[in-house]
């Protein structure tokens, strides 16, 4: 498998949003993250913010098969929309895992006095088990109140 970091505007890095990025995630990720990678990204470019994305590409294969990004604000230091996608034929053998730890070591590399800090919710346990495995340890939990949805549960995963 290869691992490549690519420009957000590059054309395997659309091709990854849009095939990664499929209704079946919908619930899963936040509606606000899907619809930053899927078109609000650009005016974060304009405003101080890098956006670190992450692919990987099986070496007999020609699609992307995971994804890892998160938009980074380099005056304010602080991490948004971050997520972790893989496609479902390729789960459980360390895909997510491996885009996951490219993107922290990005992070380190880029912002090395930054810790990083991710929200999961507490009914995803595929995301729990991908943080757990990860090297990151919850930190603590809260209740996202949101207007037209039930309240949801999240942990606080940080880097150990």
């Amino acid at each position: 498998m290869h691992i490549f970091q690519v420009h957000i505007g590059d054309t395997l890095a659309r091709k990854s949003i849009y095939s990664a990025l499929n209704p079946g995630h919908e619930g899963k990720i936040r509606q606000k993250t899907l619809d930053f990678y899927r078109n609000r990204y650009s005016y974060k470019l304009k405003n101080g913010w890098s956006i670190i994305f992450i692919i990987a590409i099986p070496k007999e294969e020609q699609e992307p098969i995971a994804i890892s990004a998160c938009a980074v604000g380099r005056k304010t230091k602080r991490f948004k929309h971050s997520l972790t996608i893989v496609n479902p034929n390729y789960r459980r053998i360390g895909v997510g895992k491996t885009v996951l730890r490219a993107k922290l070591d990005v992070l380190k590399s880029w912002f090395p006095d930054v810790k990083y800090k991710s929200f999961v919710n507490m009914d995803n346990a595929p995301s729990i088990a991908l943080c757990n495995s990860s090297n990151l340890y919850i930190s603590g939990e809260g209740t996202r109140e949101r207007q037209d949805k039930d309240p949801t549960d999240f942990y606080i995963f940080e880097e150990i």
